[in-house]
C-alpha cells in the first residue's frame, strides 16, 4: 500500500528548543515540506522540473496563510498519514506540492530527494535538510 498524505490534520512534533519562523509564499498546513526560500519567504517543496524544481529544505512546524509567519523545523516526527511502509523512503510529490509519496519519483527532471522515512503506517520521520544533500534528480 502507498503512502497517503491529506495535506491538513497532521501532528507535527518538533525536535530541539525553538524553530526559525519565515514567511510562507502559500497557503502551509503543519506538517508540509517547504522549499528553499526564494523571494524572501519559503515556498512548497516542489519535486516536478516542470514547477521549477524548489526541493524539501524544512517541515512546516505551523500552519500559515500566505505571506503569514510559519515555524521552519529541520527535524520532525508527523502522524496523520496512511498506508505507510515502514521503513520506506518519503520524497516530495511531483504532482502535489508539500506533500509526501513514498514511491521514488520518475520522469525527467524530478527530483528523487529524499526526505524522510516512514516509521509507521500514519507516521514519518521528516528531515529534509538531512537527506540527500546534494539533490539528486531522475
Amino acid at each position: 500500500m502507498a503512502l497517503t498524505d491529506p495535506g491538513k490534520g497532521l501532528s507535527v512534533m518538533i525536535f530541539g528548543n525553538a524553530c526559525p519562523k519565515g514567511t510562507a509564499a502559500a497557503k502551509t498546513w503543519a506538517g508540509a515540506v517547504l522549499g528553499t526560500i526564494a523571494a524572501g519567504k519559503y515556498p512548497l517543496a516542489d519535486a516536478n522540473v516542470a514547477g521549477g524544481l524548489k526541493p524539501g529544505r524544512f517541515v512546516a512546524g505551523s500552519a500559515a496563510d500566505a505571506d503569514g509567519e510559519v515555524e521552519l523545523a529541520p527535524i520532525a516526527v508527523v502522524t496523520g498519514y496512511s498506508g505507510g511502509t515502514p521503513g520506506n523512503y518519503v520524497y516530495v510529490d511531483t504532482a502535489n506540492n508539500g506533500r509526501l509519496v513514498d514511491v521514488l519519483p520518475v520522469g525527467a527532471g524530478n527530483s528523487k530527494k529524499r526526505v524522510g522515512i516512514v516509521l509507521a503506517a500514519d507516521t514519518v520521520l521528516l528531515a529534509p535538510c538531512l537527506f540527500d544533500l546534494d539533490d539528486p534528480v531522475v
